[in-house]
């Protein structure tokens, strides 16, 4: 029985590169289907071309050859988006050149005239238009070798493809070393059979990739493998160069990988004074007394790093690599030294998160990436960390993870199965028990821009603090604003409520009614279950939608129907007005909890804020004011903000506010408009979507 003919080709024409990829159903006679894809991004246009043809190839004389093209173009800019489809049907003839012997295919191609649209959307703004354009005709040829080599990735010990980053191997820079194999087969086109003894180079689209070896033959079994090492993040496509046989092409994906290690997996905690406690006594580098307990035993700040004081500061131990225990207390107590300040700590300086952050080696996980953690033994799942602290006792393959604060949050570790770890009762060996995935920089889920904004609009730096600086707290809330619409990236799964009532001005610019709409989202990496009710430009509203990614469907009758999710995306624009100025107002009033969450509570009065910041307050609502509250302006705010300081995420607001219309006439009072805006973040790490069944 004859196998597919095969053959692949790439080659670049402008800027776009095309790679073709063809064969032949019934042998080298006969139907044949291909496929030629084409992408590029220039000055951040996005291009893509796939063109698809069926043909048949008779021994003698011409065959016929039908299939389509499509063209899609799209820039995105945020809360603008922009795309272009054209689409034209392909027409043609195919002829074999060269017989069995050398053969090589010729197709003449012919593009009818194209049709297409142009569509535009963002803020205010839709554009939707037809396009048309001429067809044109290309003739391509393509040898097909009398032999064909194809790519395939062995299963690794975790039983899947991903690249396995080697136990000896440690980061440079902020990368990993990666190693991948790739098994190669080369087979007869004719008949299909293995063929051994073919001198086969694996290649590489990057330079910067490591193959070993870099020729060798291939086995009885028509069979070679090569192996990959490289620290080079991204797709690289791997195809064999031979004189003998032509090649697939395989596209590798070097992001995320399996560590070859088993690690040790931890959980450490915020240790609470209130809960220790103990004999109040001094210690070195501490003002007054605070409890032995909390300062010396196994619970507290000796081995936690970190606890909280009854005075709400955070108390950090400074040598905790040089101590040693004896039983739960320390040795020598009179050795350890601690400090004080109103800062959680974290070596990276980014403040450590319950179910987000995990300590680590930052030669073996780099610094503030993040990985996934799972028990070999019991398949219990730890789920996704970013690695943002160290410990002073965390070498090698270990991860400590941030628990949260107080005795609770440890028993509900504890109630979870504690630490991944197996204590040889014979040996009285520790063994590590945890695989871990590596996942990059950005993990699995955060589609945000490689450098979102840090900040909000606000001008207005924030309240000082008491010693006349600026109070480190309200840079938690201006950067807790700039992420507004970024909570996968914040959190592993999180629930979300919006209500807002917003002030609508009348046609006649006289008086202002209201529209009141709200929305709840469960939110688990890239899944989203999104409803929405309410009233919008006075009709009724009512969303029920599932996403995946950029995929958005709704359930009808159990039938998947696809949606709209412009609204998802810019949900935050809406917000962005009242919260610009609330934030340029704000002033730091207290710690409270939330969710187990440390969390600050600003409070918001812009008719009690002092005249210069109220001035830079309408300043930056001056900037929005034309995209978000046309013919409307600020005219005041009361509320509260409350933001977790760890993630310097929003997670409540309660915000009224007024704005002032134009009057219609000179001399007549302008008319006030009142809205009101409530936003609550929880379950944060507990929120876990299933998609509905679909027919």
């Amino acid at each position: 029985m004859s196998s597919k003919f095969k053959f692949c080709k790439t080659w670049t024409r402008g800027s776009i590169t095309y790679t073709a990829r063809g064969r032949g159903m019934d042998g080298l006679y006969g139907g044949w289907e291909a496929t030629i894809t084409g992408d590029a991004e220039v000055n951040g246009v996005r291009m893509a071309v796939t063109i698809t043809m069926v043909f048949s190839i008779p021994e003698e004389g011409e065959g016929a050859l039908v299939g389509t093209c499509a063209l899609r173009s799209g820039l995105d800019l945020g809360p603008v988006t922009s795309s272009l489809t054209l689409d034209t049907p392909v027409r043609g003839t195919a002829r074999l050149i060269g017989g069995k012997e050398k053969p090589t295919l010729t197709l003449v191609a012919r593009g009818e005239a194209v049709a297409g649209r142009a569509e535009a959307f963002g803020p205010n703004m839709t554009v939707d238009m037809p396009l048309s354009a001429p067809g044109s005709e290309e003739t391509l040829t393509f040898e097909v070798a009398p032999l064909h080599a194809s790519l395939s990735i062995p299963k690794n010990k975790f039983d899947d493809e991903l690249p396995i980053i080697p136990t000896d191997a440690q980061v440079k820079g902020d990368r990993v070393l990666y190693r991948q194999r790739i098994e190669v087969k080369v087979v007869r086109q004719e008949d299909g059979e293995a063929i051994d003894s073919v001198d086969v180079e694996l290649k590489s689209s990057r330079s910067e990739d490591e193959i070993k070896p870099k020729k060798t033959k291939t086995d009885g079994e028509g069979k070679a493998e090569f192996t990959v090492e490289t620290r080079e993040r991204g797709e690289a496509t791997f195809r064999v160069e031979s004189k003998e046989a032509s090649s697939d092409e395989l596209p590798v994906p070097f992001e995320e990988a399996w560590y070859e290690s088993l690690f040790r997996v931890t959980g450490y905690h915020y240790c609470l004074e209130e809960e220790l406690g103990g004999e109040l006594v001094e210690a070195q580098g501490l003002s007054g007394k605070h409890g032995k307990r909390f300062l010396f035993h196994r619970r507290g700040v000796a081995t936690q790093g970190t606890g909280i004081a009854r005075d709400g500061k955070y108390v950090h131990v400074t040598n905790g690599g040089t101590l040693k225990f004896k039983g739960q207390w320390l040795e020598a107590p009179e050795k350890a030294r601690f400090k004080k300040d109103d800062h959680p700590g974290g070596s990276t300086r980014v403040p450590p998160t319950p179910g987000v952050t995990a300590a680590g080696d930052f030669t073996i996980v780099p610094k503030l990436h993040y990985v996934w953690i799972g028990d070999s033994k019991s398949g219990r799942v730890v789920g996704v960390r970013q690695v943002a602290d160290v410990g002073y006792d965390i070498k090698g393959p270990r991860l400590d993870c941030f628990l949260g604060t107080g005795q609770a949050v440890v028993d509900e570790w504890m109630s979870q199965g504690g630490d991944l770890k197996f204590k040889d009762q014979k040996t009285k060996e520790v063994h590590p028990t945890a695989k871990v995935k590596y996942l990059g920089p950005k993990g699995p889920a955060q589609k945000s821009p490689e450098n979102p904004p840090e900040k909000s609009p606000s001008l207005d730096p924030g309240p000082s603090a008491p010693d006349g600086g600026v109070d480190t707290r309200s840079g938690h809330l201006q950067r807790a604003i700039g992420k507004v619409s970024s909570y996968a990236t914040l959190y592993p799964s999180l629930h979300l409520e919006v209500e807002q009532t917003r002030p609508i001005l009348d046609e006649k610019k006289r008086t202002f009614s209201q529209e009141t709409s709200s929305f709840a989202a469960d939110i688990q990496g890239d899944e989203v279950h999104f409803i929405r009710r309410g009233t919008e430009r006075g009709r009724s509203v009512d969303a029920d939608i599932y996403m995946v990614g950029d995929d958005a469907y709704r359930v009808v009758e159990g039938q998947r129907v696809a949606a709209l999710s412009l609204f998802w995306a810019l949900w935050p624009l809406d917000l962005i007005a009242p919260l610009t100025f609330a934030s340029s107002v704000a002033t730091f009033q207290r710690h409270d909890i939330l969710d187990g969450r440390r969390v600050e509570v600003h409070r918001v009065d812009s008719e009690a804020a002092p005249s210069l910041q109220k001035g830079a307050a309408m300043a930056a609502m001056g900037m929005v004011k034309g995209l978000l509250m046309k013919d409307a302006s600020p005219r005041s705010v009361r509320g509260e903000l409350w933001v977790d300081p760890q993630a310097d995420a929003l997670v409540r607001v309660t915000l009224d506010y007024e704005v002032e219309g134009e009057p219609a006439k000179k001399g007549r009072a302008a008319p006030i408009g009142e809205g009101r805006l409530t936003m609550a973040v929880s379950r944060i790490g507990q929120v876990e979507i299933t998609l509905p069944p679909v027919a």
